[in-house]
């Protein structure tokens, strides 16, 4: 496999993931509204877009590793052998991976001192 199809293989499956990752930002947004809600508060008072773009990244990144375990386990050769099931996998891999990243780093990393 040359660097060009490397590079194709590796950005779709990037985003792939990232596409994932926006299913559970939707039904975090959902959770956040309806507690934001319930304080009397709105959305936007609870929402951040600096965690949504590093969720997406994480989501992003799930799916590249998604990928790369494809193309080492001999699943996936070419481009062209991308199939709607291979499609799936990316998109779960992006949900269910960053899920597992982003508990990992807020069980793992120390918290940060509120100012």
């Amino acid at each position: 496999m040359n660097a060009q199809t490397w590079l194709i293989i590796l950005v779709l499956g990037g985003f792939l993931g990232m596409v994932g990752q926006c299913a559970r930002a939707v039904v975090g947004l959902k959770k956040a509204s309806d507690a934001a809600a319930s304080n009397g508060q709105s959305l936007s008072d609870q929402f951040s877009g600096a965690k949504l773009g590093i969720s997406l990244l994480i989501g992003f990144i799930a799916g590249v590793f998604a990928m790369v375990g494809l193309v080492v386990a001999g699943k996936l050769a070419t481009v062209a052998a991308i199939d709607g099931q291979t499609v799936m996998t990316l998109l779960a891999a992006g949900y269910a991976g960053a899920d597992f990243i982003e508990g990992f780093m807020q069980t793992a990393l120390p918290k940060a001192p509120k100012p």
